[in-house]
């Protein structure tokens, strides 16, 4: 009877350690997600064709939860493909900057700073949302629209002026 103990709870020890490591397995599960940047607003016939366009975009994900780390992601054009693991996440997205932003921290990324643009070719934008991303998620829009009005030098989250 000793001898089938001593063979018995390092099994059932064995099998215990294997159900918790099946279970975190699954909440790290990754999804394919398609995010679609899109302008908010009516195109104005007077204004430049590419000027509400997006050309480039810094997407930031933040699990809604805080179990999943943060995630970064710079692509060119108005359309990220990615596989992220599934959860809710924050999604913010500010486009036009010509530049990656590098990984932030939600407070660093609300506290950023945006320099006023050189060229009105295309202007600065962004945008917030809240996506559930799970297997049958296949796509999520987030609107963006302009940080701060054309004729303005005024940054839009400070209130000061900027030149």
């Amino acid at each position: 009877m000793r001898k089938v103990l001593i063979w018995i709870l390092p099994l059932f020890a064995l099998a215990w350690s294997c159900a918790k490591d099946d279970a975190g397995t699954a909440e790290r599960a990754k999804a394919r997600l398609t995010l679609n940047i899109l302008e908010e607003g009516p195109r104005l016939a007077a204004r430049a064709a590419d000027e509400k366009a997006v050309q480039d975009v810094n997407v930031f994900l933040y699990d809604v939860r805080g179990i999943a780390r943060p995630q970064h992601f710079y692509v060119r054009g108005d359309v990220l493909e990615c596989s992220v693991p599934v959860g809710e996440y924050e999604v913010y997205a500010v486009a036009n900057l010509h530049e990656d932003m590098g990984a932030m921290d939600r407070e660093e990324l609300l506290a950023y700073e945006f320099r006023v643009p050189r060229s009105y070719a295309s202007l600065p934008m962004s945008g917030q949302a809240v996506c559930t991303v799970g297997p049958k998620t296949q796509s999520v829009t987030v609107s963006v629209r302009r940080m701060w009005p054309r004729s303005s030098a005024t940054s839009p989250l400070t209130g000061h002026s900027t030149t």
